[in-house]
């Protein structure tokens, strides 16, 4: 069980974890619209996550020295020129079998830069309240639907969850953020106001697309076991893993 527990860790750490879950995110929308996963589409979408938090790690070592500081085994590693060959896989795959989607699998890349950027008038995306949630999520969720076939009830309803996905981590993070000036939403609401938000965007995600039932359930689940404090390995395993259990919900439900 030690080793076990040892060796997702490592997978967490070194964003493989997050970059295998991306990939049932385009799967599950397939899934969803009826349509038979393009497998190709679906790896490049789990390289891009890989390479973008992969990335993300270089640049929150002060809140992860709070939040999580075993990550701090890895600002020492090569992680650059590894998350720039991954992401260079993912454009050559998709130019390979779907050229015409190439510009929506830069839109995360180009999220993840601009929210750290200083941007005139406004300064850094990063400093402003829940600006990580909405920027994440809708570049997420334009890429995974512009990759599958574009509908806008197939947008929101992937928007949303990712938010609610990010919101969860938040909570978290509340002591690294709080520390660092970050004000996402469980900072400045509290835990409980903050719940309430998520449930409330569960119930219209559910609104939005009825076929995604699975995922609004499973989400409710994790908002409810999320309400208090857990190990933050289940995070990962349950949050980041949201949409690969969705995919088999969906597949067992139907």
């Amino acid at each position: 069980m030690h080793i076990s527990r040892n060796i997702f860790q490592l997978l967490s750490l070194s964003s493989v974890w997050i970059g295998f879950s991306s990939f049932f995110r385009p799967y599950l929308l397939f899934m969803l619209t009826g349509t038979m996963p393009d497998l190709r589409l679906c790896l490049a979408v789990g390289l891009v996550a890989f390479s973008i938090y992969s990335l993300d790690k270089l640049s929150s070592s002060r809140e992860d020295a709070i939040n999580t500081p075993e990550r701090a085994i890895l600002h020492d590693k090569p992680i650059l020129p590894v998350a720039i060959l991954a992401y260079a896989l993912a454009i050559l795959l998709i130019f390979l079998t779907s050229p015409e989607a190439l510009p929506y699998i830069f839109l995360p890349g180009l999220a993840g830069a601009t929210y750290v950027a200083r941007l005139p008038w406004i300064g850094r995306p990063k400093d402003l309240p829940a600006m990580k949630n909405i920027i994440v999520g809708m570049a997420s969720a334009a890429c995974y639907v512009g990759l599958v076939g574009w509908s806008w009830p197939l947008f929101a309803f992937a928007f949303l969850i990712i938010f609610i996905d990010t919101v969860l981590f938040d909570i978290r993070d509340v002591a690294g953020d709080r520390e660092n000036g970050v004000r996402t939403l469980p900072v400045m609401l509290g835990m409980g106001p903050t719940l309430a938000i998520l449930a409330g965007l569960n119930v219209a995600a559910l609104a939005i697309l009825p076929a995604g039932w699975q995922m609004v359930a499973w989400g409710y689940g994790l908002i409810w076991y999320f309400k208090e404090k857990r190990d933050p390995l289940m995070l990962d395993l349950l949050v980041d893993g949201w949409w690969q259990w969705g995919a088999v919900f969906v597949r067992l439900l139907g």
